[in-house]
């Protein structure tokens, strides 16, 4: 009895993941993406530059300009409830 149950575990394939083929299917498809990146013409890599480069500029003053701009429109308004209180209707 004890003999079956040992065949039994060393002959069934683990259930935990597939099986090793298909595990270097994901590392081939990131080379064919970085064969992609790689290709890119002058052009191309320099757009991607310029939008890189937009984006970190975007991130890095966004909150300021937010802030800024959320300073002015508070200013504004205070600015037009205390004129509008001294106004004259014609």
């Amino acid at each position: 009895a004890v003999d079956a149950a040992t065949k039994e575990s060393v002959s069934t394939p683990p259930k935990d993941g597939p099986p090793f083929p298909q595990e270097d299917a994901p590392a081939a498809k990131k080379e064919e993406i970085a064969k992609q990146e790689v290709v890119q013409t002058p052009e191309e890599l320099e757009a991607q530059l310029e939008r890189d480069e937009l984006q970190l500029l975007v991130e890095k003053h966004a909150a300021k300009v937010r802030r800024e701009s959320r300073r002015q429109v508070t200013k504004f308004e205070t600015d037009r409830r205390v004129l509008r209180a001294q106004s004259h209707h014609m």
